[in-house]
Formats: C-alpha cells, structure tokens, sequence
C-alpha cells in the first residue's frame, strides 16, 4: 500500500470505528483502538510481536514485510521507517507550541533542565523532556530510558505539552534520534548546538558522521534561530553550513568573539551592554550551558534585567556535578561524565577548589565506543590523584577486557570491578580536605550486566557508606 493510500485508509477507518487514538513501535503498550507498527531494529524484530499485539486489541498493524499481511487487520507499507515521520504528523496533527531543542555532546541535559527552570521562575509554562526525566514546570512526570525517545512517544509527549498548555517546549536531541527521524517533520523555532567531543563512534563511525548527524537538526528542522557555541570547532563549522543555506544564528563564546560573550571577570556582554554573571552551580562548564541559555531567551525577547535576578535561584542538575553528600570536610560528588571531554571538565573544575586530594572512580560502559577508553584513563591520570576503575554498564562485553583498556593509560590505578564495593573503597580512603568524584552513571538509577537491568544508584551508594563514617 503506498503512503496516500493509507492515510485515506485511516481516516475512512477511524470514521467507521471511532478514533484510532495511539499508535506505537512498542507492543508492550498495545491496547484497544491501537495501531501496531512493527519494524525491524537491530535487537528486535517487531514482527515478532505482532501476534502479542492482535491479542491485545491492535485496531490496525502495519509492517515492513509483506508475508505477515492479511489484508484485513495487518497491512504492508513500502518504506515503512521512511514513512514514520508523516504518519506522525497524520495522526497527531499540528502543534501549536514554541518548541527549543538541543543538541551536542556535552550538555544537552543540564541546558534543557536550566531552560526549564528559568522560563518556570520567569512565570512561563515550560514542557521539557531529556535524559533526566519529562517535566511540567516544577513537576516531574515521569523518568525517561532514553536521551530521545521513539517518534511515536515523542510526538505523544508533544500532544500532552499543547493539552497541559505549555507555552514552552524544551527538549535534548541526541545524534541517534536525528539519524534515525525520531523527531518526524517537526519545525522548531529554535535549535542549541552545545559542542562536539567524541563520543558513540560504535554508532558513527568517525567524528564526520557524527557531526553530519547533530547537523540534521539545523538543516532539516530549523525554522528559526540556531544558538551556536563558537569556541568549538565543529560550532564554528556548523556557523559556516547556517551562512549557506541562509539559515539564522547568533553566537556565544569565551574565547571567540560572539554575540554573547563571558570575559575573565564573569561578566557578560550583550548587545554592548555589559553585566555581572553570577549563579551558584559549580564548574566552569555550566557557563557555557547558562551561555547558551540566556541567548536562547534573548532570542525570545527576554532581556538581561529579566534573566539576571534569577540566575542565583537555579538548582544544581540532578547526577550533573552533584555534591551528594558530605562529612569531616570530604566532599562527594556524582557526575554522568562518559566523555573524555566531560571527564577532563569535571576534574579541571574541582582541581582548583580540591585542599586534599581528587579521588576519582569510574568505568566505560560495554558495547559502546571503544577508542574514548585510552582517552579517559589518560586523562584521569593528568588530573586525579587516586583513580578507582570499575564496571559502568558493561552490557553483554568482558566487563575486565574494558577495565583493561582504561587501566593501558592509566596503569597504577585501583581496579575494582563490582561497583558498590568500588564506591565503600572510595569512601574508606577519603581524608579530610578531599573532594571524591563517581562519574560516569549520574542520575541512572541502574546497572546493566549481561541484558539484565539491576538496581543500583550511585548517589544511593555514596550516602549508604559516607553514613558509616559517622
């Protein structure tokens, strides 16, 4: 059936037998009045499952492979997966929403969760979804499991912002949703491009895809302003793509010169008005994601006098350079860096508020690129004085072929493969004028080992042993 056709045939459906009113890649949320699109992926097979979803009262289903068609309730689409982003729009139509997506390597969560809260403490309604969980204002709705969800569950979350009445849509676009359409035909009336350090070249290949990717959001979804940090190379890379397809930007840099720029005085300039940047989250990164913040506004017609005040009301990101606990002078932080480049940020942001030494356990997780191994060791050796490797979601890889290939550059390191026993470790050498760092897990709330997902906490972890201290 070509894609007209079926449109047709959904709308004569949905005339006959009441609103087909969800449509999903996941069998698991069939249910009556559903649709069932079962695609071929890389660790599942939805044809499988299309039987589970019959039983469960799928209106309609809809597949790549033609021998599961009846013609009466399973039907084939050519190109199905090209399609997704069309039947999207059909079934949730048009949204009327401001919507701000963000993407990079670095950053996404902490700049959607800081435009949250400031459009919320600017008494604006503000939507937003990302790794950390989707939040309504100050409330949280639900946690996420991925950075960026499917495009079915993500037009869903859409159609709750516009029936909350959100004015503000704010939302991390991971390279993989890009690649992969999960954002459909969306327009959004702004895009934030935070930087690009390696990362997922299990998934890209090489740094050249996966800059191509995170691009996809500026050519193929923009219809507004780009917000370009320009002390990247690939920022400045992206300013220059934006100049040839007429594409609007503005800019914000320490270094570069920019639209709005941060000077060694923490002051910021504006439009040639110059102001006090002053906020209370720690590391020096988080300039840069409040950078990209208030341009982001000022974009939106907020100015500096709106913004400023509320500045040093902002909370600390969950799992994002987060004191979790604190006792005899040691401080204890969790951190979700998994980057070389988030890791050598979290350790040069601590080394010059650190009296004792920095203590800093962490792993690479398996089945994920693995050349930022070497990196991450190498880099932990530069800055940390005691260095913990452990296990970080090994998945189905030899979880001690990966502490190898961080321990090759950093070899006088601790190896400690169980995670909680690695963390009481942590917490046993700490003396007085410490700072100690858990990074490479943040807000997650598991651990993955084989396909098994268990329970586990960093920061559960940190409290349970720091209370031992007495």
């Amino acid at each position: 059936m070509e894609l007209q056709n079926f449109l047709k045939f959904l709308e004569i459906k949905s005339a006959l037998t009441g609103k087909l009113d969800t449509i999903t890649l996941d069998s698991r949320q069939v249910k009556a009045n559903s649709v069932f699109v079962a695609l071929s992926g890389n660790n599942f097979d939805g044809h499988n499952f299309i039987e589970q979803a019959k039983q469960a009262g799928a209106a309609l289903i809809l597949c790549e492979k033609p021998e599961y068609a009846d013609q009466q309730q399973v039907f084939t689409l050519k190109n199905l997966r090209k399609k997704l982003p069309d039947i999207a729009e059909f079934f949730y139509g048009e949204l009327n929403l401001k919507t701000i997506a963000v993407t990079g390597t670095n950053g996404k969560t902490s700049v959607v969760d800081l435009l949250r809260q400031l459009l919320h403490l600017a008494g604006k309604k503000v939507f937003s979804m990302g790794t950390i969980g989707v939040f309504f204002g100050a409330q949280k709705l639900h946690d996420t499991t991925h950075t960026s969800a499917d495009i079915f569950s993500f037009y869903q979350q859409l159609k709750q912002a516009e029936e909350l009445g959100a004015e503000y849509v704010v939302f991390e676009a991971s390279s993989h949703a890009l690649d992969q359409q999960r954002l459909g035909n969306l327009q959004v009336d702004q895009a934030i491009f935070t930087n690009l350090t390696q990362d997922h070249l299990d998934y890209h290949q090489n740094m050249q895809n996966y800059f191509a990717a995170k691009a996809k959001l500026f050519n193929d979804h923009l219809k507004g302003s780009a917000i370009i940090n320009v002390d990247d190379q690939y920022g400045q890379q992206l300013c220059q793509l934006c100049q040839k397809s007429a594409k609007q930007f503005v800019t914000y840099a320490k270094i570069e010169q920019a639209d709005l720029q941060q000077n060694a005085k923490q002051q910021i300039k504006y439009q040639q008005e110059l102001a006090e940047f002053k906020h209370h989250l720690l590391g020096e990164f988080q300039d840069y994601n409040l950078l990209a913040v208030l341009l982001t506004l000022f974009e939106q017609d907020f100015t500096l006098q709106d913004l400023l005040p509320l500045l040093t009301k902002l909370a600390p990101i969950s799992g994002r350079l987060e004191l979790v606990a604190e006792q005899h002078d040691i401080r204890f932080f969790v951190d979700y860096a998994h980057t070389p480049d988030a890791l050598e940020n979290i350790l040069t942001s601590l080394e010059p508020l650190t009296m004792g030494r920095l203590i800093l356990l962490f792993g690479c997780g398996g089945e994920r690129d693995q050349e930022k191994r070497p990196l991450m060791g190498k880099i932990a050796k530069q800055y940390a004085d005691e260095i913990i490797i452990t296990d970080d979601n090994p998945r189905n890889e030899n979880a001690a072929n990966i502490r190898a290939e961080i321990l090759a550059t950093c070899p006088s390191a601790q190896e400690i493969a169980e995670r909680e026993m690695a963390i009481k470790y942590a917490v046993q050498i700490a003396k007085p004028g410490d700072n100690v760092v858990i990074a490479g897990k943040g807000h997650e709330t598991y651990q993955i080992i084989g396909k098994v997902k268990k329970d586990f906490s960093d920061t559960e972890m940190v409290k349970k042993y720091v209370a031992n201290l007495g």
